[in-house]
């Protein structure tokens, strides 16, 4: 179970992305996606980038995916953007500006970052 900060408990239901679509019963393998970035400058001072907070935090931001290995993350804040993480405990989607904070004690691993446009 996800704590969103404010007091509204939030789980968010995990789904796989299988990296192909169908289209008429033809799979049709993704394109190469742009690279979400990683941020230095400002981070995490920075309210609008997406802060994923751990034993050594990040900050990220521009519209892609990136493949990363982010261990013992307790909590994320989205910023001004919306997409998911996935992570060893499933997909976890985030909207614009919230923030999510795990019970106390859980930590979970990001293995890949998706920003929408």
């Amino acid at each position: 179970m996800l704590w969103k900060r404010g007091g509204v408990t939030k789980r968010l239901a995990g789904l796989a992305v299988a990296g192909v679509a169908v289209v008429g019963g033809v799979a049709i393998p993704a394109t190469e996606a742009s690279a979400a970035n990683r941020v230095y400058t400002g981070c995490p001072s920075r309210a609008d980038f997406l802060r994923i907070f751990s034993n050594a935090s990040t900050c990220w931001a521009n519209a892609g995916s990136v493949s990363v290995r982010l261990y013992s993350v307790y909590e994320w804040c989205s910023g001004n953007n919306a997409g998911y993480l996935s992570t060893s405990w499933g997909i976890e989607r985030f909207g614009k500006w919230g923030c999510w904070l795990l019970p106390a004690g859980r930590t979970l691993t990001v293995d890949e970052i998706v920003i929408y446009a």
